[in-house]
């Protein structure tokens, strides 16, 4: 899977200018993911979106910051609560690496500044 990362990764440097950098503190850009990305909030607080992807492939998605955030939480259910996920930063690209279970009805993904 890792190598296949790489490889995307490598094509989307050619394909959008990663040289472009936000500088306000809450923006937030997809660079790749797995998952269909939609209603993306920004209250300038913080972040919220809905992931949707088939079942059975995990979710990945490398997302861009000003700033590494303090939190990303995900909901998996509307009944449940949000829970704390694990991402790796990567401090000289300013993005996060954040890995979850697709689900096709969707989860949703809150990011704290």
């Amino acid at each position: 899977m890792s190598i296949y990362l790489t490889i995307i990764y490598q094509y989307v440097k050619k394909l959008y200018d990663l040289n472009y950098r936000t500088t306000k503190q809450m923006d937030c850009q997809v660079i790749a993911s797995s998952s269909r990305v939609e209603n993306i909030v920004n209250d300038g607080s913080e972040i919220d979106m809905l992931l949707t992807g088939p079942l059975g492939i995990p979710g990945i998605s490398r997302l861009r910051f000003a700033k590494k955030p303090s939190k990303i939480q995900i909901k998996e259910n509307a009944q449940d609560g949000y829970q704390d996920i694990r991402f790796v930063w990567d401090q000289e690209s300013q993005t996060a690496l954040v890995r979850y279970e697709n689900k096709h009805d969707g989860i949703n993904m809150k990011i704290s500044p």
